[in-house]
């Protein structure tokens, strides 16, 4: 006899002459775990099965619920096994009722054959068969326990039932058998309504954005109500510096603009420094170097007079750059043409 926990020590102790008794309380075992068992044993004795047991061995057996006989039990049957025990004492005994429950059958159908009738159409011992295996399924596990394999034929019972193969493999299934699952999928987790409910309100969104599209004509070019000329903007941006007594803003908006057209008039690029304009502007004009970096670049205007006075002298030096650019037309040379 082999004593197993895991599906692949019983693969590994079966041979091709096998009885596997199988008990798990815990329920370790699904039908996956089923399968593989009939592909390697003779005979498959399920203690106490539980739903994926019997669903998967024996779809024409169901669980009947405890026993409700007197015992012991006749055999009423003619399997081999049965008929050798008589009788079967299934109650559990008192180490066993905490982990044995003295379960039935009920037969409906298919080549199953129950005894040891505990009711009406209720068995405590079933054969049939699966897959060309035979399959027996017992309802207490008390009948295989130390304490009452010797009450009635349970001993007999259990001798004939695991002696029918050269090969014992007792398993009891442990939590390395579970199948292994992850966590669910968002899939999983979504209701069945939600995907249909999706796709309805994808469709009217769709028909609703073709419904009102359809009321939108080509764009259409609006002349602006008024036109405001340039000299009125510059006019109201100054009464603003001047409400606001904002002298130094007014008077760097007058030196952007001197220094973005000195730039061109001195022949340099509009990424030149304040500092390279002002040098070529006194270049240029022959004026002193400072005095032109004061008028460009240090002065500050405190009153509205020195602003005046700077804005003059911008347009002063503007008017000397643009003249010292601009060549001199040629003088007379005295010659007369005939």
């Amino acid at each position: 006899m082999h004593s197993a926990t895991t599906l692949s020590q019983v693969e590994d102790a079966a041979t091709d002459d096998t009885t596997v008794l199988v008990f798990d309380p815990a329920g370790n075992l699904d039908s996956s775990g089923y399968d593989r068992l009939t592909s390697v044993a003779s005979t498959i004795v399920v203690v106490e099965p539980d739903f994926d047991a019997l669903n998967r061995l024996a779809p024409h057996v169901s669980a009947a619920g405890a026993v409700s006989a007197a015992t012991p039990i006749a055999s009423g049957c003619s399997v081999p096994a049965a008929v050798r025990a008589e009788t079967i004492d299934p109650t559990p005994t008192e180490t066993t009722k905490d982990v044995s429950f003295a379960g039935s059958f009920r037969v409906d159908g298919g080549d199953a054959l129950g005894c040891f009738r505990t009711g009406t159409d209720r068995y405590s011992f079933v054969t049939t068969r699966s897959d060309g295996r035979t399959i027996d399924l017992i309802g207490s596990a008390s009948i295989l326990m130390n304490d009452g394999v010797d009450r009635a034929g349970n001993a007999a019972l259990a001798l004939s039932v695991l002696g029918q193969h050269r090969t014992l493999v007792w398993y009891l299934p442990s939590i390395d058998d579970r199948p292994v699952t992850g966590p669910p999928d968002i899939g999983a987790l979504t209701p069945g309504w939600v995907t249909p409910v999706v796709i309805l309100l994808v469709l009217v969104f769709i028909a609703a954005a073709f419904w009102r599209g359809r009321r939108f004509g080509p764009l259409v070019v609006e002349n602006l109500p008024i036109v405001v000329r340039a000299g009125e903007t510059r006019e109201g941006r100054a009464r603003l510096y001047q409400r606001s007594s904002a002298r130094l803003r007014a008077a760097d908006a007058l030196r952007i603009g001197a220094v973005g057209r000195l730039a061109s008039a001195t022949g340099l690029p509009r990424a030149a420094t304040a500092v390279e304009i002002a040098d070529a502007v006194a270049a240029a004009t022959g004026r002193d170097r400072a005095a032109v970096h004061r008028t460009l670049i240090d002065a500050v205007p405190r009153t509205d007079a020195d602003l005046i006075a700077l804005s003059d002298d911008l347009a002063e030096l503007e008017r000397a750059t643009a003249a010292a650019a601009t060549p001199a037309p040629p003088g007379p040379t005295g010659r007369m043409d005939a």
